[in-house]
């Protein structure tokens, strides 16, 4: 479980770049994140968009499909590609 040694409402701002992704709980880091946040702070997050707008991903993931049809790869779609919408 993820808990940050952090006193409640101590940031005006959190930033994450290419981390959500990568969460065991999402859920939990976002309310986490949320616990931190000071009333009327800022949280500002990125992730990649998903494997069919990104041409590595999507080459990568076709060819292990093609290479391994009974168990196409999908880590990419789901991580860290699968986290895309908002």
């Amino acid at each position: 479980m993820v808990q940050w040694p952090f006193e409640d409402g101590q940031f005006d701002v959190v930033v994450c770049q290419f981390g959500g992704m990568f969460f065991p709980d999402q859920s939990r880091a976002f309310a986490e994140t949320r616990r931190v946040l000071a009333s009327g702070g800022t949280f500002l997050s990125n992730v990649r968009d998903g494997v069919e707008e990104n041409e590595f991903a999507h080459v990568v993931t076709s060819a292990l499909t093609g290479l391994f049809p009974a168990a196409p790869s999908t880590f990419l779609a789901r991580t860290p590609d699968g986290y895309h919408e908002r």
